[in-house]
Order: C-alpha cells, then structure tokens, then sequence
C-alpha cells in the first residue's frame, strides 16, 4: 500500500480527534442503497488500516518541533497559516514549507519505514 501526501492530510486529524474518525467518508465504501454481502476479512477495505498507520506514523517519524507544531496547529486545531505564523513569529511562507516538510516525512515513513534524523534535516 503506498501513501500520497494528499492522503496523510486527509488522515491526519485522526489521530488527535478518535470520534473525528466516524464522521469521515469512506471512499471505498458502496453507496448506501447497496445490498450488503457477508464480510469476507480478505476483501475488507483498508480503512481501518489506514487509521492505524497514520496514528502510528506520527508517533514513530522523527519530526522537529516546529513541524510538529505547524502540523498539529493546522490538522487537529484549524488553525490557518497565518494564524500559526504569528504565533510562531515566522512567515507564512516558512509554515507552508513547514506543512510540505511534514507531510512528506510521515509519507515517507509510510512508504519506506523509518527515516533517520539526518534525512530530517
């Protein structure tokens, strides 16, 4: 299973917001006038599988604090990123790569294992 960015951001909130996790749509899943079959485990979605990877990887992928502030700030506070700029007294423009930094990292995490602090830097 490979992760996109895009799929980590979506993810993200989470794993700060447990009941957060049962008001997302399933992509996967068949429309909700669909006959429902018996589950099969070797045809479930991933899903869940994802949830636990993401939560998982924030924990586990080695991120500064100001990645971790930017990514927390934004994914389970709402904050904007100018709002996390002057709380951080940096620009805009630092908070956005911050984001982009972040996300790539868990990313990569997902995809490839750990990342080492050098790789980080």
């Amino acid at each position: 299973m490979t992760y996109t960015p895009e799929q980590v951001e979506r993810l993200l909130p989470t794993v700060w917001g447990r009941a957060w996790a049962w008001g997302m749509q399933n992509s996967q899943a068949p429309d909700p006038d669909m006959p429902r079959s018996s589950s099969v485990a070797s045809h479930a979605g991933t899903y869940w599988a994802h949830l636990a990877d993401i939560s998982s990887a924030w924990h586990r992928t080695f991120l500064t604090r100001e990645l971790r502030v930017a990514l927390f700030l934004t994914h389970a506070c709402g904050w904007t990123q100018e709002e996390i700029a002057e709380h951080e007294q940096v620009s805009q423009r630092a908070i956005s790569k911050r984001l982009a930094r972040g996300l790539e990292l868990i990313t990569n995490h997902l995809n490839h294992g750990t990342i080492h602090e050098e790789a980080a830097a």
